[in-house]
């Protein structure tokens, strides 16, 4: 998992749209075009969700738009269809890919949160010899940040305000080398990037930014699936279009990780990494941050039919209040697949987060629990029900972020 982004509807039908997922994922065999081999899908969901902008538990505007834009608590039906399509090819050793899948969602009762997104990608990868390898990625999102309490993952804010969704785009290109043979004592991993983002509605662009971000990390290998890592990371946080004479929120951060990474068994694989990160800001006036920070992922499959995932992560994340310097988000995401029968499966997830404002008198803590029931009925035709429980309490006034939500969600996905 990568950036995630694990609340409530949104990030469910997001990860239900992304090609390549597996534990339960249709299989696809795909067309030739010529060259290129074609792989459509297409997802059709719709979900029930109590309380559609996560307002605050003290709000009781049933089904209202209230105020200049404010929300009240809304429940309401929600359907999402997402087309997409991936094409990959081969030369050799190299391989290439081309994606592009879209969410087309209607929320039956407020029509002005209705939103198309979409997003495209491409990607290389080049085998130069035994020693040296190449990757390339671009990604470009146009996407939607839905109303409601806002969630620092995602970098969404609240948005009680406006009666329209924050819409924003972005361009994501990566590109990675790496050195050294399969199986060598040592090898090293260096990646350069650039991000952006930039608004385009409700008055937003004073939070367009720009990222360079650079890594590197060496694997020392200790036995034949052990390897010590060694890593570091620095990301700068350019804000382009911030009103004269305010407040610069430009920063560098920093991660400096030591950690192991193993494939020990067929029970278990995985990555660990601990040690320092960083966020320093270029205004003296705002508080830096210099904590401990984590990054781990770790599966253990003590059966063949059965899977545990769980990732947790510790780190800084952009202020979506206005009045915090940022965010440092520790997470903790515990996932687990039974599969009953070869076709018959159950997912249950568990999700904790703790969200500590930096310059502001706040701290979050988010929970989130799911459990699905979903049933291939072909190789290609998937069948799914999902149920997700969200909370967060808040230490901020009159528990003015605290929130409750429930969202039930039936899947129908395909894959040619």
């Amino acid at each position: 998992m990568v950036r995630l982004r694990p609340f409530m509807l949104v990030v469910v039908l997001a990860i239900c749209a992304v090609p390549g997922t597996t534990l339960g994922q249709p299989v696809g065999t795909g067309f030739d075009l010529g060259g290129f081999r074609a792989y459509p899908w297409l997802n059709l969901l719709a979900g029930y969700e109590s309380n559609y902008f996560k307002t605050s538990n003290d709000v009781r505007l049933d089904n209202a738009i209230a105020g200049l834009g404010g929300v009240g608590r809304l429940s309401t039906w929600e359907t999402v269809v997402e087309p997409g399509i991936r094409l990959t090819a081969l030369k050799g050793a190299d391989s290439y890919s081309l994606s592009y899948f879209a969410r087309i969602g209607i929320v039956s009762a407020s029509p002005a949160d209705n939103f198309t997104d979409q997003q495209a990608q491409a990607n290389a990868n080049w085998e130069f010899g035994l020693r040296h390898r190449v990757t390339f990625n671009y990604q470009y999102w146009y996407w939607h940040d839905r109303r409601g309490s806002g969630s620092p993952v995602d970098s969404s804010r609240a948005n009680f305000f406006y009666p329209h969704p924050d819409l924003w785009d972005s361009n994501r290109v990566t590109l990675g080398y790496s050195y050294g043979a399969p199986g060598a004592r040592g090898r090293l991993d260096l990646m350069a990037g650039y991000r952006t983002r930039h608004y385009l509605n409700n008055n937003q662009e004073v939070r367009d930014n720009d990222r360079p971000v650079l890594g590197a990390t060496l694997y020392t290998r200790v036995s034949p699936k052990v390897s010590l890592l060694f890593d570091a990371a620095w990301e700068k946080v350019n804000y382009t279009r911030q009103a004269p004479g305010a407040l610069t929120l430009d920063s560098d951060q920093m991660t400096l990780y030591t950690g192991v990474t193993w494939d020990a068994t067929a029970k278990t694989s995985g990555t660990v990494k601990v040690g320092w990160l960083g966020k320093n800001f270029s205004a003296g006036q705002r508080e830096n941050v210099s904590d401990f920070g984590w990054s781990a992922q770790i599966q253990y499959r003590p059966r063949t039919y059965s899977t545990f995932n769980l990732v947790t992560e510790r780190t800084p994340a952009e202020t979506n209040t206005g009045l915090a310097d940022a965010i440092v988000v520790s997470l903790v995401n515990l996932d687990w697949v039974y599969y009953w029968q070869p076709r018959l499966y159950t997912r249950v997830g568990l999700l904790g987060t703790n969200d500590k404002y930096i310059g502001e008198a706040r701290t979050d803590h988010r929970y989130n629990t799911s459990g699905g029931v979903f049933y291939q009925m072909r190789r290609w035709l998937e069948l799914g029900v999902n149920y997700t429980y969200e909370a967060r309490t808040s230490d901020v006034p009159l528990d003015a972020a605290d929130y409750t939500d429930n969202v039930l969600l039936f899947s129908v996905r395909t894959a040619y």
